[in-house]
């Protein structure tokens, strides 16, 4: 109590704090023994602490390639407590939690049975029992991947959680969290890691890279992990979905076939109806036959997935589309949708894409009015670069009003650094980059630029772009203009050369 004027108040308590700022101090409390710590102070902080704490531990659930993992999941969207409320986001690792634990870590496990002087008195037995564990597990996996049974699993198991909203593929090991407690426990039952027992920085860091294993070579394939949600989602009828996304997972890891886009008009319609609320989708997809020239089938397949596009992205807004393949794949597609196109985009990314000018300007016209943020990432273009990106500018400049954010960065596929003996058809443009607060980018404020992408700095440009467009230069005196004359650099010797 406090004495205010010789009157006795009371001091607040927590408790008397409104439940939604309880609920926001909950969202700092990312540990479940923290949690369980603070409900068990005392019965009042057990009922008030009871749901932001369901919430914290079934917002976001992690499917690892296990059949405890699926079991789970199923388990959860069923359970008669309606804890699949909670349930909004799904994160699809790209991995295993069992394998053969001392396989590239056996010294670290030597050590661990050994124990020499007692080191690891406190985690002897629970590290050799999850080894043994996942040895043993190890051999259930490659059944269940021959059994066929994860779409069924995850498709009963989607139509079960109907605040669900995002799901994200996680295909980088270094993106993925040690286990939690109540993962171990699922995975590990015996290891005796029940609530109460300290977890020792053993797991708490993922020394034994529990959650960092791929899964079999062969078996299945990398771009399993993208026809796993999607067919599921189809299966469970779900419309509520409003992300779907993965890491970017570079060079030669397994995109999408072109391949599996090949549908019939009733199954897009099924698309179409499944997907109405999607509003961002990250994807990688892979190439159709060749790398270097464009077949029948190619644009036959290109535009099947241009129809694709269309029916699971009428109300799209963020549009992430990577190209597998990297640096080596430069035969020229055309992947973006012209018929009804993508009217309500207003931010899209394109990394690693061989584009044609044509069918990507006739892509922007149906988004134009609302497109925001344009990132060009690793792309190529037809023809000279140094033509085709100033023509790009300029269409971008009269035809894209509100975009405010903005990166261009034309691939170089050559296997050599030095430019200073390239003719001028053979140079790229420097890179660019630049956002504004202002209405566009395409006004008079400040362009960042690197001539070489990764290797020099980034500079201001001494003329601003958006003036320098509507001089009607032609396109090498335009990228002169922008960077004073600097574009064009000798990585051997480290210095400038004048390449006019």
């Amino acid at each position: 109590m406090a004495t205010y004027h010789g009157k006795v108040s009371e001091m607040a308590s927590i408790l008397s704090i409104p439940f939604d700022l309880i609920a926001l101090f909950s969202e700092y409390i990312d540990d479940e023994d923290d949690f369980l710590a603070l409900r068990m102070t005392c019965k009042d902080f057990n009922a008030t602490f009871h749901k932001p704490h369901l919430k914290s531990i079934y917002h976001s659930r992690r499917l690892f390639y296990a059949p405890q993992s699926f079991e789970n999941l199923l388990k959860i969207s069923r359970h008669p407590s309606g804890v699949s409320k909670y349930v909004r986001e799904l994160l699809i690792c790209w991995g295993t939690p069992y394998h053969n634990v001392s396989r590239g870590h056996d010294r670290f496990i030597d050590r661990v049975e050994v124990n020499e002087n007692g080191e690891y008195d406190e985690i002897r037995d629970t590290v050799l029992e999850i080894a043994r564990i996942a040895g043993d597990e190890a051999d259930e996996v490659p059944k269940f991947q021959n059994s066929g049974e994860e779409i069924a699993y995850l498709g009963f198991a989607l139509a079960g959680f109907s605040n669900l909203r995002s799901i994200h593929i996680e295909t980088r090991k270094q993106y993925w969290h040690p286990f939690s407690r109540s993962e171990l426990n699922l995975f590990f039952p015996k290891a005796g890691l029940a609530p109460g027992k300290r977890l020792h920085n053993v797991l708490k860091e993922n020394v034994l890279e529990l959650c960092g294993v791929p899964l079999l070579v062969d078996e299945p394939l990398p771009w399993f992990f993208w026809k796993l949600p999607l067919s599921s989602i189809l299966l469970s009828g779900i419309t509520h979905l409003e992300s779907l996304s993965c890491n970017p997972i570079g060079y030669n890891s397994g995109g999408f076939p072109m391949t599996w886009f090949d549908f019939l008009p009733h199954q897009l319609s099924l698309f179409k109806s499944v997907f109405a609320n999607l509003k961002v989708l990250k994807i990688v997809i892979g190439d159709a036959t060749s790398w270097m020239s464009t077949t029948e089938r190619d644009i036959r397949l290109e535009s099947k997935f241009c129809d694709w596009l269309e029916a699971v992205g009428s109300n799209l807004e963020e549009l992430c589309l990577e190209r597998d393949g990297g640096g080596g794949n430069s035969r020229i597609t055309h992947l973006f949708p012209v018929k009804t196109g993508l009217p309500k985009l207003k931010r899209l990314s394109l990394l690693w894409i061989a584009i044609s000018r044509s069918n990507f300007e006739q892509f922007l016209d149906k988004c134009k009015a609302g497109l925001q943020q344009l990132s060009i990432k690793k792309c190529a273009l037809e023809d000279d670069p140094i033509i085709q990106c100033y023509s790009m500018l300029q269409y971008l400049r009269g035809n894209c009003l509100h975009i405010q954010e903005f990166t261009l960065e034309v691939a170089d596929f050559r296997d050599h650094l030095d430019t200073s003996d390239l003719p001028d058809s053979e140079l790229i443009p420097p890179y660019l980059e630049v956002n504004t607060t202002e209405n566009s980018v395409f006004g008079d404020c400040d362009w960042e630029v690197t001539t070489i992408p990764a290797l020099t700095c980034g500079y201001t440009t001494p003329y601003p772009v958006g003036k320098a467009l509507r001089l009607g230069l032609c396109a090498h005196s335009f990228w002169d203009l922008i960077t004073d004359e600097n574009w064009g650099r000798d990585i051997v010797s480290g210095t400038i050369s004048d390449l006019e």
